[in-house]
């Protein structure tokens, strides 16, 4: 597969917003795309908006169901314009943006499987901040029937986080049951990892009702490299219970980022990120070999670029760049063939940055593909040598 076919497939994927903030045009501009709304054939268009009528508002109507408490009534259109409101012109297209992204998310895991190639969904709002309890309210505590619950965060823009969407209708047709979820933005993805154990924790017959009785969930590999900061400083994953009762195999594999590292004046401070970043990238290769996915889900931010600078808790110069994000996929080739793989864009506010880490990402996917390919080359060509016949001895 050519770098070509890879970009086609990722501008198919692509849902853009012509009343996106012109602070993020580059996004469209740098692959010379135009507005999905305006540009995409009538027949597709209605294909995809009839996928969100009979699925994306059906599965998110079951997640309030099986998370009871959380459950509410219809959501709260105030919130949705101030979660999405970062990434807009105007507040009342947010509502749009935010069903985009989840229409993007179901279609690029349908397309990923279908054509067999990695999907890359660049879009606004990003979601792994956020978890599927939309209609809670705002603050630090809410009254509920059943008591005080904690309050929703809207953190980073977030509304839906519409990459472990892609990842539940990946489980719910059958695509995959063994998910990996991989986070490279450089803020916990606080939102997912609320999602990921809540449904671990549910009971059969909630989970059946979730993903469909015919499916299963075997397992969720969950990594990410994050700063120690925003959004609960001093928090890691590695403080996640292990002996909860779980329906299914949890394994959480992270990295944090000290500030010594992410704001040091030392010369040397880029170079003890990398190598945080090194080892990371080492432990995730050994589990994802251990774990065997057969789905990945990958949060793609680009706060964590060097070039980077609009994020408190990162300095300018601090972080990586296009030849680890390049190596980063291009290492991905254990997955299986028709396996869905799908990108997400979180973070990202410095035009250089998000520029520099898309195309790395992209010739990462080439790379990926080429691998794959000169893999299957391999398999299929048959043995033609033979062993040699033994000569017979008197």
């Amino acid at each position: 597969m050519t770098l070509l076919e890879v970009v086609v497939m990722t501008m198919v994927a692509t849902v853009t917003n012509r009343c996106c903030h012109d602070y993020y045009d580059y996004h469209t501009k740098l692959l010379g795309l135009r507005t999905w709304a305006k540009d995409a054939p009538k027949t597709m268009r209605g294909n995809i908006e009839a996928k969100l009528g009979s699925y994306g508002q059906v599965m998110h109507k079951r997640m309030h169901v099986v998370e009871g408490p959380r459950a509410g009534g219809v959501k709260d259109t105030n919130m949705v314009q101030s979660a999405c409101s970062l990434w807009m012109k105007d507040a009342g297209s947010a509502g749009r943006a935010a069903e985009a992204m989840l229409v993007a998310a179901v279609f690029a895991t349908d397309l990923s499987v279908k054509a067999g190639v990695p999907v890359l969904v660049l879009g606004r709002p990003p979601g792994h901040h956020a978890t599927c309890g939309h209609d809670l309210r705002l603050g630090d505590t809410w009254r509920a029937p059943c008591g005080q619950l904690p309050g929703a965060s809207l953190g980073g823009g977030c509304f839906y986080p519409s990459v472990w969407l892609a990842a539940l209708h990946s489980l719910r047709k059958g695509h995959a049951k063994r998910l990996a979820y991989v986070d490279i933005d450089a803020h916990m993805p606080d939102g997912v990892w609320k999602e990921v154990d809540h449904f671990s924790k549910l009971k059969k017959d909630q989970r059946d009702f979730l993903i469909g009785k015919r499916n299963s969930c075997t397992g969720i590999l969950f990594s990410s490299i994050h700063i120690d900061g925003y959004p609960n400083q001093g928090s890691s994953w590695h403080s996640v219970k292990q002996n909860l009762k779980r329906s299914f195999e949890v394994r959480v594999r992270d990295t944090l980022l000290p500030r010594s590292v992410t704001q040091g004046t030392a010369s040397s401070a880029n170079q003890g990120l990398i190598t945080r970043y090194q080892r990371w990238c080492n432990t995730l290769d050994k589990e994802m070999t251990s774990f065997q996915p057969d789905g990945l889900f990958v949060g793609l931010g680009f706060d964590l670029h060097q070039k980077e600078a609009e994020i408190s808790d990162k300095k300018v110069g601090r972080g990586i760049s296009r030849v680890h994000y390049e190596a980063f996929f291009a290492n991905f080739t254990r997955l299986p063939e028709k396996a869905p793989m799908v990108l997400m864009l979180e973070g990202g506010y410095t035009k250089q940055g998000v520029e520099d880490g898309i195309l790395g990402t992209l010739q990462g996917l080439k790379v990926l593909a080429q691998r794959k390919g000169a893999k299957k080359r391999q398999q299929s060509q048959p043995n033609n040598h033979k062993a040699p016949k033994k000569r017979r001895t008197a």
